[in-house]
């Protein structure tokens, strides 16, 4: 399907008018109170205590009077802000600024800010390092906890839920955000733009429109999170190259589970997109980038690129699905050992394609063709791969439930050293007992395409004649062998 472009608009402006309230903090100076090492005993359940909005400018305005009630500012007894409720402020509840002493802010809750106002955030971190911010609610806000140009810093348990951006990193590297829960916010649950080198653990984002979303943000790692209940994607990356992204969970957003535009070389493992509307996975305009050991379930379409080039598939369960793959206007993806059965629509789906690569997937159970493609498509290779009962086939060949359509060019069902695909539906004659059917399988569609090489039974991976050459060589080796046109069985 195409996709247009997601814009963030505003997105610049709305960091300014950040910025500059934060320029605006007051540099409070007065006595820090006696450092204190129990920093563990302390975390107790507490009652909060009202308090004006905590302001600081710089290291020294780590004070009590600003809202400190312990701490020396190292690591191993950073100032401590910690048990205050802030309601109903003009600008920033709690904003601390040009500092790189270590601090932490917990147990605080902070809520209603301005409202009407305009930008203004419960937390805000400019141009800070060696801040910690935990344990904390932020609520009713326009921005919850915001981080401008600061690195090194760490988000853990927070809860930042009804403002309409629940956390912003803005310019701002290597912080790790974890346990966070981002819920009913009505733009992002977590924002990064443009943000660099960040981890992303085991954070909840429900019910707001985007749960996660990248733009101009590379390199960070998202692991572990879960984004429900969305009214667009669970998980969005725009304009963000060589992040990976690593058993998260996505699951009934309105749109797409996790959706790359316009993004380079990513790595997607072992995620989990199930019951969305749209796509469980999405690839659009996303180059060269590898999707492995992922399940897509129940969603629209289980996996799904367009106009992407250079990707690899490998490995992926995509079940119960409307399409379990489909592949629109690409090229030279590589798709291996990937499963689409068990009752998708079609297993995998081929619209305007060309020279992909197709070994040792498993077709099977779906309720139309195993494996179409269309009049547009041309130069794919597909061998290897197991088509196992779709379209209503049984173990006895029928032309009405045959379990392939091929209407496009010059498309290779075989490579041309002997070895094609299982049919469950064609396994017999082999009169030399070599491991081939005698007779080729004849694909549905205006082609006129044929499988010249059926296999008798499910075929091994490695294929046993390769010896222990590396897969990926063998599938390289095949595609260079069709290249140059080598022999096809006559029917």
């Amino acid at each position: 399907m195409r996709r247009r472009h997601i814009s963030a608009a505003g997105v610049i402006a709305l960091i300014i008018v950040a910025i500059a309230v934060a320029a605006s903090l007051v540099t409070v100076r007065f006595e820090n109170v006696s450092p204190r090492n129990d920093l563990s005993e302390r975390r107790v359940a507490i009652s909060y205590v009202v308090h004006d909005p905590i302001l600081i400018e710089g290291n020294t305005g780590f004070t009590n009077e600003s809202g400190v009630v312990w701490g020396s500012g190292t690591s191993s007894d950073p100032y401590v802000i910690e048990g205050w409720e802030i309601g109903w402020f003009p600008s920033i509840g709690i904003g601390i600024r040009n500092a790189s002493a270590h601090f932490v802010i917990q147990d605080c809750y902070v809520h209603h800010g301005a409202s009407g106002v305009g930008n203004y955030s419960a937390i805000f971190l400019y141009s800070c390092s060696n801040g910690t911010i935990r344990d904390c609610r932020c609520s009713n806000d326009h921005l919850g906890i915001v981080f401008g140009f600061s690195n090194n810093c760490s988000l853990a348990s927070n809860n930042c839920s009804n403002n309409h951006n629940g956390i912003l990193l803005a310019d701002s590297r290597d912080n790790i955000l974890a346990n966070n829960t981002c819920s009913s916010n009505t733009e992002y649950g977590i924002w990064l733009y443009p943000s660099d080198a960040n981890s992303l653990i085991d954070n909840t984002c429900s019910n707001n429109t985007h749960g996660i979303y990248l733009k101009s943000s590379n390199r960070n790692s998202l692991t572990n999170n879960t984004c429900f209940s969305n009214s667009r994607q669970g998980i969005d990356l725009e304009y963000s190259d060589g992040n990976s992204l690593v058993d998260n969970t996505c699951y009934s957003n309105l749109c797409d589970g996790i959706q790359l535009l316009y993004s380079f070389s990513n790595i997607l493992v072992g995620n989990t997109c199930s019951s969305n509307i749209l796509v469980g996975i999405m690839l659009f305009s996303s180059d060269n980038c590898s999707l492995s050991n992922s399940r897509c379930f129940s969603n629209s379409e289980g996996i799904g690129l367009d106009s992407t080039h250079g990707s690899n598939l490998t490995n992926n369960v995509c079940n119960d699905n409307t399409d379990g793959i489909g592949l629109s206007y690409v090229c030279h993806n590589t798709l291996i050992n990937n499963t689409c059965s068990s009752n998708n629509g079609f297993g995998i789906r081929l619209s305007n394609s060309i020279s992909n690569v197709l070994v040792s997937n498993n077709c099977s159970g779906n309720l139309q063709y195993g494996l179409t493609i269309d009049v547009a498509s041309s130069g794919n290779v597909i061998w290897c791969n197991v088509f196992s009962h779709n379209n209503g086939a049984v173990d006895t060949y029928s032309s009405s439930h045959i379990q392939a359509f091929d209407s496009g060019t010059g498309n290779w069902w075989n490579t041309s050293s002997g070895y094609g695909n299982f049919w469950s539906d064609w396994t017999t004659p082999d009169v030399d007992g070599n491991g081939i059917v005698d007779l080729p399988y004849n694909i549905s569609g205006s082609a006129g395409a044929k499988d010249y090489y059926p296999l008798t039974t499910t075929p091994a991976e490695p294929i046993p004649e390769f010896g222990i050459m590396p897969f990926v060589v063998t599938v390289m080796l095949a595609a260079f062998i069709l290249a140059r046109e080598g022999r096809r069985r006559k029917a």
